[in-house]
């Protein structure tokens, strides 16, 4: 704060405080900003202003808004994207993680899911994955 206050123009303390605060407000949330776009990994950022709907099939009911919102995350919706290489898919995903990231949503832990695919691979290559999936399929989920 002691670096922006010699660069605030006010007319009274109070107004000097009120934009002094606002600044630290707004470098905070950034710095935060900044922190969850570098938790999240991406290689590569990618925004909507970029990305072109044109050539996407959306289902019935989603339109770019629905998805620039994360709407989806709210009704805790899946989104599924299949296509051709350089179809947009890559984009679309990280434009969707930088929203969040924007709207301070913290992603979901993975490892979870990345546990079950390594133990997966691991099964497969070892040879006892017939075993593996057909004593899950008498379990019930």
């Amino acid at each position: 704060m002691a670096q922006i206050s010699d660069s605030i123009e006010a007319g009274s303390h109070q107004e000097f405080l009120l934009k002094l605060l606002q600044a630290e407000y707004m470098r905070r949330e950034t710095s935060k900003n900044d922190r969850l776009v570098k938790l999240a990994g991406f290689y590569t950022l990618k925004a909507f202003d970029a990305f072109v709907f044109d050539e996407v099939t959306l289902p019935e009911g989603i339109d770019p808004d629905y998805l620039k919102n994360l709407k989806f995350l709210e009704t805790a919706t899946n989104i599924v994207m299949y296509g051709n290489v350089g179809s947009g898919k890559t984009h679309l995903s990280i434009a969707l993680g930088l929203e969040a990231c924007k709207k301070c949503i913290k992603k979901p832990s993975s490892s979870g899911h990345l546990r079950l695919s390594t133990d997966l691979l691991r099964l497969k290559k070892a040879g006892s994955f017939q075993n593996y999936w057909h004593s899950s399929q008498k379990q019930s989920f």
